[in-house]
């Protein structure tokens, strides 16, 4: 485990998966989810090389046929440290004879956690180390805590929006949407809204948003410029005490997508030799 800290905040990362798995105030309250094998016992894992699921669980890549779990397999794997201080870490995940055979890339896919004040800043790098252009998707997965239960909570936009929720059959998304709000820059969690807090927004135009208790007191600021694409997503009952606010370069396959890796919906491409780097952050209150 490393932990990071200053006199504002501290999280502490796990080896495994890179993940946070504990975040806290200098007070001593979680603002990261805990875990609960009733609910969601993950915290706030990290999504690599694919976000969501596959058709199938499988794709084509050069003809050939491959297999991807949910979410990837950076979640599932353990990461090597290559540094580490008081206020920052870097994590790498390189390829080996394991990944080659579920990802035909030979790619280092790094993780770096920076304590600025009251703001965690991570920064996902994916540099390819292949002759061959690499294709991927990587996402942000953080579960904030949320004491008083999902419904007393709410985000806001900077700007008034009009938003359209991607519709989802089983874990697949199809070509319809759904109105969640219009021109406003208010989102609540009411369960008589939206249940089960599954929401999927595609090509957004906004790069931020802000968590809110029902005292209209600031509780977590999300930015996320140069993301295509947000969900927010809590377990489905009542009282939720937590809700992830995901940026994400990549999508879940559509019904009906031809599963050819390199035309899937939001993949990134990094030629030979290259690296393509996305940072996300979020402040606590």
């Amino acid at each position: 485990m490393i932990k990071l800290q200053n006199d504002k905040i501290n999280i502490t990362i796990s080896e495994h998966g890179a993940e946070v798995i504990e975040g806290k105030k200098a007070d001593g309250s979680h603002f990261i989810w805990m875990g609960d094998e009733a609910s969601w016992s993950d915290h706030s894992p990290i999504l690599f090389p694919i976000c969501g699921k596959l058709l199938d669980d499988e794709y084509f890549f050069n003809g050939e046929k491959y297999n991807l779990p949910f979410h990837g397999f950076a979640k599932r794997s353990d990461f090597e440290v290559l540094e580490a201080s008081e206020e920052t870490a870097l994590f790498s995940l390189k390829y080996n004879d394991e990944t080659l055979k579920m990802y035909p890339f030979k790619f280092d896919f790094r993780v770096r956690y920076t304590l600025k004040d009251n703001t965690v800043e991570v920064t996902f790098e994916t540099i390819n180390l292949d002759d061959k252009p690499l294709y991927f998707s990587a996402g942000a997965h953080e579960g904030y805590y949320l004491e008083d239960g999902i419904e007393n909570y709410y985000v806001e936009f900077d700007e008034p929006q009009t938003l359209h929720s991607c519709k989802i059959t089983g874990k697949h998304i199809n070509e319809n949407t759904e109105p969640i709000i219009e021109n406003s820059k208010h989102l609540d969690f009411k369960a008589d809204k939206y249940w089960p807090y599954d929401i999927i927004l595609r090509d957004i135009n906004f790069s931020a948003v802000t968590l809110y208790n029902s005292k209209g007191e600031k509780m977590i600021r999300a930015e996320f410029k140069g993301f295509p694409n947000l969900l927010f997503w809590s377990c489905p009952q009542p009282q939720s005490r937590f809700v992830c606010i995901e940026p994400w370069c990549g999508l879940p396959d559509f019904i009906g997508d031809n599963k050819n890796f390199e035309e899937k919906r939001s993949i990134v491409k990094v030629d030979a030799q290259k690296s393509y780097t996305l940072t996300h952050s979020y402040t606590v209150y």
